[in-house]
Formats: C-alpha cells, sequence, structure tokens
C-alpha cells in the first residue's frame, strides 16, 4: 500500500510500533535528508581541497630535488679551499686550479652527510636568487647598495654579485664549474686619480651638481676598479686530456666566452665568471688544434674603435705583464683591433692567433691562460683595473712625434661626421673654435690649434679617414684635448702616459638636466667616462655638461662657463 512519505501513522499503528529508544536530537525521519547532504557536501568539500594538497606536496618535492642538483656546483668558498690543496693563489693575483682535485671533490660532496648537503643546497639557492635579482642592467637598481657600501668606515667594501647571460645555462651532465670569489672592493683606488672639475655657471645648482658628482664619481670608480686587477686562471694540459677555448658572441654588450678541460674521467671542468658559460661540446669535434702556451681574454663591444681603445688594450696589456714572452695570445678578429695592434705594436701582433666568433680552439702540449673578473660592475659593464698596466704598455710604444711640435686639439663632433647624437650646433661648434683661439692668442700658447672630425686632407686638397697610426700620432703630440663626448674623445688615451705629464682634457658630457631626446641611454653619465676608463692615468680632467635645451642633434654648452674654463687652463 502506497502511502505519502511523510505522513503521520494513525493511533492504532503508533501502539503496534515496537517503542525503542527515542531519536537522537535533529536525526528525527523528516532531518535524514539534511543529514545526507551534509555529508555528499562534505565529499565534495574533499575532492576539491585534495587537489590543492597534492599541488603543495608536488611543489615541496620539486624544490627539494631543484636544491639537490645544484649539490654538483662548487660554490666559492670551496674553489678557494681546493686552491690551497694545489697551490694557492697564484702571484698574478689569479687562482691556479687543478680541474681533478675539482672533480675528486665534486665527488665528495655528492657522499657527504645530510648536514651538510642541506647547507649547500641553502647557498646554492641564496646565489641564484641573487643572480636574478642582480640581472636587471638598469643603473638606479643598482644605486642603493653601491651608496650603502661606500659610506662605509671601514677600508673596504662588499662587491655586488652580478652575473649577467643572455641565457640561464642548462644542466649538462658531466660539466663541472670552476668559480672564484671576487676581491672587495678598497677605497684606496679613490686616492690614485683627482677627481673630475665640474665646471657650471654660479648659480643655485651649483653645490648640488657638485654632491651629485662626489657620490658618482666614488660609485662608479669603486664598481669600475674598486676590486683590483683581474684574476687568473690557469688550465694545464698535463693533468687534463685537452683544453678548449671559444668565443660564443660576436659583439655588442655581452660577449660571451667558454674556457674548459676535459678531465681524466672524460668530466668537463669549466671557468664560471662574469660572460664564461658552460662550453658548447658538440663544437668540440670541429675545434682548431694548437699547441704551445696560449693566454686569453674577451670583453665588450669589440667591433667599435672606441672601446678597443679604452679597455680591449688594457686587458690585452694586463695579460702581456703576466705571461711569458713565449706565450701566444688568442684575439676575436672583429672590429679594428687587429689592424690598431700590427701598426702600433707589431711584435705583439706576431704573437696574436686571431679567433673567430664561434671558433673552437684546442690546447695541446701547453697551458691555457684566462683573465677574468668573477663578477661585473654595475649592470652589464666588465670591471677594469689594468689601467697602471695600460700606461706601462703605452710607454713602451716608439712614437715618431708630428714636425710641428705640440697641438692642442678640438674634437669637432657635427654632420656629416657624427651621426650617433650629441651633435653640436652647427653655429655653436664656430663660436667655440673662435674661442679657443682668442684664449690661445691671449695666453701666448706656443701649440698648434687642430680641429678633428676624423679626417684629413690630402696634397690635393680631397677629405679622407685618418688612419690609426695617424690618429695616434696626433694624440700623442696633445697637450689639451676639448670636445663632446663620442668615440673621437676616445683618441686621449694616445697622450703622453707618462707619470709627469700635464694632461689636459675638456669634455662636454649630459648631466642631470638633459633629457628628452638624449633618452635613457645618455642618463646622467656626468664624467663617467673618466671614471670608468681613464681613473689612474695622467690626466687633468675637466667637463662641462650640456644646456638643457640640448638635443641629440643640436647639442649646446655655456660659452661663458667654456670661456673662463680654457682660460684658467691656458693660463697654467
Amino acid at each position: 500500500m502506497y502511502r505519502r512519505r511523510g505522513a503521520k501513522n494513525s493511533p492504532q499503528q503508533e501502539a503496534r510500533r515496537p517503542q525503542g529508544p527515542p531519536d537522537p536530537p535533529g536525526d528525527s525521519y523528516d532531518d535524514r535528508p539534511k543529514r545526507r547532504r551534509r555529508i555528499t557536501f562534505s565529499w565534495c568539500l574533499v575532492w576539491c581541497v585534495s587537489p590543492s594538497i597534492l599541488v603543495i606536496l608536488l611543489l615541496i618535492i620539486v624544490t627539494i630535488g631543484t636544491l639537490s642538483w645544484h649539490l654538483a656546483t662548487i660554490t666559492s668558498e670551496q674553489s678557494t679551499a681546493l686552491a690551497a690543496r694545489v697551490g694557492g693563489v697564484s702571484d698574478q693575483g689569479g687562482l691556479r686550479m687543478n680541474p681533478l682535485v675539482v672533480a675528486e671533490d665534486l665527488k665528495n660532496n655528492v657522499t657527504s652527510s645530510t648536514t651538510t648537503t642541506t647547507t649547500h643546497s641553502i647557498v646554492v639557492a641564496e646565489d641564484l636568487q641573487e643572480d636574478l635579482n642582480n640581472n636587471d642592467t638598469d643603473e638606479s637598481s643598482t644605486t642603493t647598495t653601491t651608496t650603502t657600501t661606500t659610506t662605509t668606515t671601514t677600508t673596504t667594501n662588499v662587491t655586488t654579485t652580478q652575473h649577467l647571460r643572455q641565457t640561464e645555462p642548462e644542466r649538462q651532465d658531466g660539466v663541472i664549474p670552476i668559480r672564484t670569489t671576487e676581491a672587495n672592493e678598497s677605497r684606496d683606488i679613490l686616492n690614485e686619480s683627482p677627481y673630475p672639475k665640474l665646471r657650471v655657471s654660479k648659480n643655485s645648482s651649483e653645490s648640488e651638481y657638485h654632491q651629485m658628482l662626489t657620490a658618482k664619481v666614488e660609485r662608479w670608480v669603486l664598481a669600475m676598479h674598486g676590486t683590483g686587477e683581474p684574476q687568473l686562471h690557469e688550465f694545464d694540459t698535463g693533468s687534463s686530456n685537452s683544453t678548449y677555448f671559444a668565443i660564443w658572441t660576436s659583439g655588442g654588450h655581452l660577449v660571451e666566452a667558454s674556457a674548459w678541460s676535459i678531465l681524466e674521467n672524460g668530466t668537463r671542468a669549466y671557468l664560471d665568471a662574469h660572460t664564461y658559460i658552460p662550453p658548447q661540446i658538440a663544437a668540440e669535434k670541429d675545434a682548431l688544434e694548437v699547441s704551445g702556451d696560449f693566454a686569453a681574454y674577451h670583453s665588450w663591444w669589440p667591433e667599435f674603435y672606441g672601446h678597443i681603445v679604452d679597455h680591449h688594450l688594457g686587458m690585452l696589456a694586463f695579460l702581456v705583464a703576466k705571461v711569458s714572452e713565449k706565450t701566444r695570445f688568442l684575439l676575436m678578429d672583429v672590429g679594428p683591433f687587429k689592424e690598431i695592434l700590427q701598426v702600433l705594436k707589431p711584435d705583439l701582433f706576431s704573437r696574436v692567433t686571431w679567433v673567430s666568433p664561434k671558433q673552437v680552439i684546442k690546447i695541446v702540449d701547453g697551458r691555457l691562460t684566462v683573465s677574468f673578473h668573477p663578477t661585473s660592475s654595475i649592470g652589464p659593464h666588465p670591471r677594469y683595473g689594468a689601467n697602471s698596466y695600460l700606461q706601462s704598455w703605452l710607454q713602451s710604444l716608439n712614437v715618431d712625434q708630428p714636425s710641428d711640435g705640440k697641438h692642442i686639439i678640438y674634437y669637432a663632433r657635427v654632420k656629416p661626421q657624427a651621426t650617433h647624437g650629441r651633435i653640436m650646433d652647427t653655429q655653436h661648434n664656430e663660436d667655440i673654435i673662435a674661442m679657443l683661439q682668442r684664449a690661445m692668442s691671449k695666453h701666448n700658447r706656443t701649440e698648434k690649434l687642430v680641429v678633428f672630425d676624423g679626417t684629413i686632407e690630402d696634397e690635393s686638397g680631397v677629405k679622407r679617414h685618418m688612419t690609426y697610426i695617424e690618429q695616434f700620432t696626433l694624440f700623442r703630440s696633445a697637450t689639451t684635448v676639448i670636445g663632446p663626448h663620442g668615440t673621437g674623445m676616445s683618441n686621449v688615451v694616445w697622450m703622453d702616459p707618462k707619470p709627469s705629464s700635464q694632461n689636459r682634457v675638456v669634455e662636454f658630457t649630459i648631466g642631470p638636466d638633459n633629457n628628452g631626446e638624449f633618452g635613457d641611454a645618455f642618463r646622467e653619465p656626468f664624467a663617467k667616462t673618466y671614471c670608468y676608463k681613464y681613473w689612474g692615468l695622467p690626466f687633468d680632467y675637466n667637463f662641462l655638461v650640456f644646456l638643457s635645451n640640448s638635443t641629440n642633434n643640436r647639442a649646446f654648452i655655456d660659452t661663458k662657463v667654456f670661456e673662463e674654463t680654457v682660460n684658467e687652463i691656458f693660463s697654467q
């Protein structure tokens, strides 16, 4: 008999119903559908939450696995300890290491205790995070760190670790890194050169400009030169089957290379430093084999004359001073370096093996000595620290002085020769030349004024580009060089390098009031060129900032300030 669900029993049916314990509260016949709904909701909740819990557990497992993967790397502290086992730090300031010892320590590290593994993993994770944090090439991102270190009361500063790579290297089986630590920045470097002289009008901004300049000079000099000269690493083919070197990038601001050895057990040990990356193993089969002792370096912008002169020459001069006279050099065959070296130092040119980008060199029966800095300075900028070697090398060059004596050179950065910004207004440029002539006459200067734009007239009156030796000879005879920031001003490095020289440089640069068309690429450089490239060289360096109405195609300076500056210089 059908009875509607929820209908009540008759009195007779209630009487015949077996009597049992009363229903618990909330568990009556009518409440049981609600209970079933609560159970269903609980199961749904479990099914929704369980995947989230599984994802969290999976992330924890992946994190533990990643940290364990990094056990194969060798930290800076381990590298230093290894150096002590195989001879320690060399007398040239570099770290000499036997790659076989590196492989043995790697094996010991993998079999170490759980406590050691955990500590090592944390260190690696922190290093990776620091690398990621410092991958921003914007100078403003490093200002805070550097400012903090420059205000310390001690004589050394902690360096900013930056490993900049185009791509993060992938893990390769049987490939292990060789790492060293960067030296601490020393404020002693600030005493090796006079601070640049800011020439501005006597207005309300003068004091503010000088304060900005002092802070920037210290930051730039410490970053570029404060850690000292480059380090050296020596690969000895006597302890390995073969040693390789290759430069993978043809130019630009981030040129990457690899230096590595294949050990007796087949493991590849490579130098891991700023712009040194893991090797491309597949390229070994096409390697060019050479024998004997070799030395190598690489750096940014090898395709541009200005960077060859102000950086590459210094790096080469450092290597020349550190290796024997029988050692040959591996240099990248890009840009004007080959021609410059051939005309300036033929005997050194004969010791160079020129290497094309991506060409792998295999060294047998000899050693490979590589110079490097473990870290970069500010953004992608390589560290310098070799200007004292450059100065000595420049003094060794034999130069025929021009027949017309000494010169005062004005670099005319105007069209059509100049095309890359900071181009002086044509009429303004003529006014500056006229001021120079008046000042030279006023102070009875005996030098000849040369307006330099990279060209020269031949005997028939036709303009042509000056050769490198012509530029070198002209600037070696200069007592004063004046002009806007640009490649032409890089020639100041050719001026008389003797410490007793009174080389005067007046450069027009971007200042804090220059924005707009100048763009971020030239933001507030002030005297950056001098601090980066020429610190320690015998220069009396002065600079003027462009007026606020300047653009990349029409630049102006304060002519009153310029006239006061040259009159003061020429009166000395």
